[in-house]
């Protein structure tokens, strides 16, 4: 009885963990592109003390970025509503060319915007996220 118990709160334990992580995650994606470039600014702001211009020039370069991410989102969800279709060598190729072009876009942006120690602290930042974010993808591959 005691391990039927015991078994049944890591249960519940596991469950409430699981719903959590995705509220969380729908609470993000409630925001819209220009909330999301003013918290985006206003971080960079604190971390690199960005000048009153600089602010306004990161601003509209976040802004751009969000919404074509949200606009690459939405066209993705609309073409994975129908989850027996896999994307195509083409497709996958064509996702990451754009992608690409986007970050070279946006560190050319802020090559213009910042100067030389916030552009490499700025750079450092970009890859600590990188590694953070590969390095939950290797959590999630083991399971």
């Amino acid at each position: 009885m005691k391990k039927l118990i015991i078994v049944a709160l890591a249960f519940m334990a596991f469950t409430v963990n699981a719903q959590d992580r995705k509220m969380r995650h729908d609470r993000m994606s409630d925001y819209s592109p220009e909330e999301i470039a003013e918290l985006q600014t206003k971080r960079m702001t604190l971390n690199l003390d960005l000048t009153e211009a600089q602010q306004q020039k990161v601003a509209k370069i976040n802004l751009k970025n969000a919404k074509k991410r949200q606009e690459k989102m939405q066209a993705f969800k609309a073409k994975k509503g129908d989850r027996e279709t896999k994307l195509t060598k083409e497709e996958r190729l064509k996702i990451k060319h754009d992608f690409l072009d986007s970050q070279i876009e946006t560190k050319r942006d802020m090559r213009e915007v910042l100067n030389d120690d916030q552009y490499e602290k700025w750079t450092k930042s970009l890859e600590h996220k990188k590694r953070r974010f590969a390095k939950r993808d290797d959590r999630h591959k083991r399971k």
